[in-house]
């Protein structure tokens, strides 16, 4: 099973026009698994990058209009998710899942996400194993 991926810094999503522009560049690059940062999504808002092709898998969000990553899946792509985790402040998200019998953990983090903070996370990190 081979398929295309993908990490985008996209600076903020509320714009229903930058939302369907990324959505279209997604399909027309025909890319499987999307890794996103910078959403700018409020927890409310984290399903609004999906249409027929895709979907959010998982997705975290901030209170307010900052930060926030996101995994975006091919609604044709078959993949069962095993498990996701999602931060509180927006900076971490994963799926954990099985790609041709492996453990497989597809994760996106904020581009400023400092070594401090992330070692708060060090307990999810144990649990992708």
């Amino acid at each position: 099973m081979a398929f295309t991926s993908c990490s985008v810094l996209i600076n903020g999503l509320n714009s229903q026009l930058k939302r369907s522009m990324c959505l279209e560049w997604l399909k027309m690059h025909s890319i499987d698994v999307a890794l996103i940062q910078e959403t700018h999504f409020k927890h409310i808002d984290k399903h609004k990058l999906a249409n027929h092709y895709y979907h959010t898998a998982a997705a975290a969000c901030y209170n307010s209009k900052s930060c926030g990553v996101l995994v975006l899946l091919k609604r044709s792509l078959s993949l069962s998710i095993i498990d996701c985790f999602e931060s509180d402040d927006g900076r971490i998200t994963y799926i954990k899942t099985n790609i041709c019998g492996k453990k497989v953990a597809l994760f996106v983090c904020s581009k400023y996400i400092r070594s401090i903070i992330l070692s708060n996370y060090k307990q999810h990190f144990g649990q992708l194993a």
